[in-house]
């Protein structure tokens, strides 16, 4: 009895956070028209996402959040609270005798040969544990 009056009492908390009736919900703005709008239009397998006739609540969340996150890429500047701005130094000149950046830019000869020592000593780790089994089981190792 009362796990039942737990799962009444959060269906009508989830059912009175968003509303099922869509006039409810005051009208979309330009841009949340335009990222729904596309939205809708977005592929779900064989059918687009217009056919899955999702809530419109969760399609303007989901559309505040595309606007929020296009706001914080592209408009959003980020700025030192206090002191002096600094200056980015220019970054040095490559001279022909400087072996650091000559070394950056040519790709290890060794790189390939480290690539594969783990799955080599996989193996080899795996045959040791195959081997030691067939011994405990009394089997002999040729």
């Amino acid at each position: 009895m009362a796990m039942m009056l737990l799962i009444i009492a959060l269906v009508s908390v989830c059912a009175a956070r968003s509303p099922e009736n869509p006039d409810d919900l005051p009208p979309r703005t330009p841009a949340q028209n335009y990222v729904i709008t596309g939205l809708l239009r977005q592929p779900a397998g064989l059918t687009t996402l217009e056919s899955l006739h999702l809530p419109e609540a969760y399609l303007r969340r989901l559309a505040d959040r595309v606007i929020q996150s296009s706001f914080e890429q592209q408009l959003r500047l980020v700025v030192r609270d206090s002191g002096p701005a600094l200056a980015v130094p220019p970054p040095p000149a490559a001279s022909s005798h400087d072996s650091t950046t000559t070394a950056a830019a040519m790709p290890d000869p060794n790189r390939r040969i480290l690539a594969w020592l783990p799955l080599g000593i996989g193996i080899v780790f795996i045959l040791a544990v195959g081997i030691v089994l067939a011994m405990r089981k009394g089997g002999s190792v040729s």
